[in-house]
């Protein structure tokens, strides 16, 4: 019996059917097992790095059996796990469809890839080490470096990623000596491992850098300073001037000076009387040639000696007998420069030695004095110390024919003529003034007086061949010094006069003041046009000279402000209302005029003993600013706009100008009308309008109470003309 026989069983004879489906499904098992399928992959292997990871056939190929026999599966398909450093898993995976299951049937085979890698130091060929570099800022980049020093190199094995890096550390030794360790580091990214550190590998480079050749240099000059201190000066010293370079920043200076603030590049310092020589040194630090220079500090001793010198020495003439006749007709003296000495002494060394002269030359230190020179002579007494420093003092020397009794010697000359021109400020002359000279001697002083005397003594004498006695006499000069008191003595001198002053035979070597004390006719020449000009200077529009400015300061206190100018007004008003006294200060015109310095109403010439002396005085009086003369009625206003060949036919006066609150306008005009006034400031704007009427005669104008005191410009407006002008509100 078999299948199809089977399939002609009865159907409908259902008590037989789970016997008839066991059956099938019995017969159904013996047939596949006579046809099975089968997969078969070949095994999982392991392989190195180095071995081929592409042509797989050698790993094998997967094979399937069906009723026929064994067959080749055919190509897989492959998927390749592995990582940077192809390590990792390589699957093959074969897929056969199996006709009897009705299925695809799959299998895989693991090809493990291992590390292999063989890379080591061995591999690793490190850069040379040792390397000197010369040079200030060298380039050490590594492909900067000579071929053999600049980075390692290597081969690479299997399984195997290198990277490298490097660090420097920079020691810096002496000067420009500096040593510079690189470290190498080389890592196989295949074999690192994080925790142990295989795979790592470190090489320490040494590069030595010197520099050999200093930068070009200029050795600072030798320097003198002057002191007046004892102990010396401080000495500001230049620095070595170094040639700008790669070089210039790391050359080393110092200096072996025992008085420098310090050892280095600067040699400034305090430095004593003398002179130090100082040496400097510039190296490089690694350099066995550095360069030397030398230079001297000198600290001059200016310190000049203090001269004390009698003031007036009296001195006698020794008489002589030219010609025989028992009178003396000529007379001499010599004195030296150090007879004038009263204890003068060096600044600083007590043992100093000291000269005398009569000049800035040493040697000029005896003077002969005759009958020519009888009365005061004025010389200086020169100190000069051994540095060569010196200082004098001015004194002088009467030389006195009393005891050697010599005719026609006396002194011809002691009297001098003082003059000069008067003038105003503001120029011209002030007119008839009477001046005062007032002549004072030096103050008593207790004077010392040199004289001498000749003394003979006799000493052998012997009877010659003719029977003539010859006596033999030493001949001493003994000085004795004596003093006498000087008292000031006072003359007094009054003149009048106008453009120009002369005072004659003045004695010579008093101290004189002239000074104003009377000046009647020069009161009159503060006015109205004073009192304009303080308030234009007060408003900034002119300004004033030093001595206008003395003349502007009425009440004296050192500032020109508004209440000097209403004393003026009010004195120009009415003088009885403020005394301006002193009203005149007349000045040597040689004097620098200041703003804010005072002087005194005199002038002053000190030791006059010139055969004639000139002072030029300029004048001024308080509060004479300005030589115009202006009234307050005579104000008028500048017409502007009509033409210059027609007659004016109005005329008006404002009064008072200056005005406190309100002043009134006085009009004189032939025809009827309207015009306008106009008030303005200084800068064009208007402060109020009024219509006048021409037929009033007086018109009364108020301005408001805020504004303020100054200066303002004002304008008269016809039909056919304008008239402008100033007022003045205090």
């Amino acid at each position: 019996m078999n299948l199809f026989t089977l399939k002609s069983y009865n159907m409908k004879a259902k008590s037989i059917l789970p016997i008839r489906l066991s059956f099938l499904l019995l017969l159904f098992s013996v047939s596949n097992s006579m046809y099975a399928f089968e997969l078969v992959c070949p095994a999982d292997v392991t392989i190195d790095c180095n071995a081929d990871i592409y042509d797989l056939s050698a790993y094998g190929n997967a094979q399937y059996k069906d009723y026929s026999g064994w067959h080749d599966a055919g190509y897989p398909v492959v998927t390749y796990d592995l990582n940077h450093c192809d390590q990792g898993d390589i699957i093959r995976t074969w897929t056969v469809y199996n006709p009897y299951g009705m299925v695809n049937e799959t299998c895989s085979q693991i090809i493990s890839v291992g590390d292999g890698s063989t890379f080591s130091e061995a591999n690793i060929n490190w850069p040379l080490t040792g390397l000197q570099v010369t040079g200030c800022n060298p380039d050490l980049s590594p492909e900067a470096l000579p071929p053999g020093y600049q980075q390692p190199t290597w081969t690479e094995g299997p399984c195997s990623m290198i990277g490298y890096s490097y660090s420097d550390k920079t020691f810096q030794l002496s000067g420009a000596c500096k040593k510079v360790v690189r470290e190498w580091e080389l890592i196989n990214c295949c074999d690192f491992n994080v925790y142990t550190g295989h795979g790592i590998f470190k090489f320490f480079q040494e590069i030595d850098v010197t520099v050999s050749d200093l930068p070009e240099l200029t050795c600072p000059s030798d320097i003198t300073v002057g002191t007046h201190e004892c102990d010396g000066a401080f000495v500001d010293v230049d620095l070595i001037e170094i040639m700008q370079s790669e070089c210039s920043d790391v050359v080393q200076i110092t200096n072996d000076s025992p008085f420098a603030n310090e050892n280095k590049e600067d040699a400034s310092g305090f430095y004593p009387i003398g002179t130090t020589e100082v040496t400097f040194i510039a190296s490089l630090g690694c350099s066995d040639t550095p360069e030397v220079c030398k230079i001297n500090v000198t600290v001059i001793d200016e310190t000049t000696p203090t001269p004390y010198c009698y003031y007036g020495l009296s001195i006698a003439l020794m008489g002589i007998d030219s010609d025989g006749d028992g009178t003396n007709d000529e007379g001499m003296v010599e004195v030296w420069a150090s007879d004038l000495d009263v204890g003068s002494y060096a600044s600083c060394e007590d043992d100093e030695e000291l000269f005398f002269s009569f000049s800035s030359d040493p040697n000029d230190n005896v003077r002969i004095f005759t009958c020519d020179d009888v009365g005061r002579n004025d010389v200086e007494m020169w100190v000069t110390d051994e540095n060569g420093q010196q200082s004098y003092c001015n004194t002088y020397i009467r030389v006195q024919n009393n005891a050697a009794e010599i005719e026609d010697c006396e002194d011809s000359d002691e009297y001098s003529t003082l003059s000069g021109h008067l003038s105003l400020h503001y120029g011209g002359h002030p007119g008839n003034v009477t001046l005062k000279a007032e002549g004072t001697a030096h103050e008593g002083i207790e004077m010392p007086v040199m004289t001498f005397e000749v003394i003979e003594t006799y000493t052998d004498s012997f009877q010659n061949a003719s029977g003539t006695w010859i006596y033999f006499y030493s001949i001493d000069t003994v000085w004795t010094e004596t003093t006498e008191m000087v008292y000031p003595t006072t003359s007094t001198y009054l003149e009048n006069y106008g453009e120009i002053y002369e005072f004659p035979e003045l004695p010579h070597y008093h101290d004189y003041s002239i000074s104003v004390v009377s000046d009647d006719e020069l009161t009159s020449r503060v006015n109205y046009g004073d009192v304009v000009e303080l308030r234009a200077y007060l408003e900034g529009f002119v300004d004033f000279s030093p001595y206008q400015k003395m003349a502007a300061d009425i009440n004296q206190d050192g500032n020109i402000t508004n209440e000097d100018y209403l004393i003026l007004f009010n004195y120009v008003k009415d003088p009885t209302t403020y005394d301006l006294d002193p009203t005149w200060y007349f000045y040597d015109s040689n004097i620098s005029m200041e703003e804010g310095e005072t002087y005194e109403n005199e002038s002053t010439v000190n030791d006059l003993k010139e055969d004639t002396y000139k002072v030029n005085l300029v004048g001024l009086r308080l509060g004479d600013v300005t030589d115009i003369e202006v009234s307050e009625s005579s104000i008028e206003a500048d017409f502007i706009g009509a033409d210059h060949d027609t007659e004016r036919t109005f005329e008006y006066t404002i009064h008072p100008n200056p005005f406190l609150q309100d002043f009134v306008l006085d009009i004189e005009h032939p025809h009827k009308g309207e015009a306008t006034f106009i008030l303005k400031d200084q800068s064009g704007v208007v402060i109020m309008t009024k219509e006048i009427n021409l037929e009033k005669t007086s018109i009364p104008i108020q301005l408001p109470k805020a504004i303020l005191s100054g200066l303002y410009l004002y304008e008269i407006q016809t039909k056919k003309e304008v008239y402008s002008g100033k007022i003045i509100k205090i």
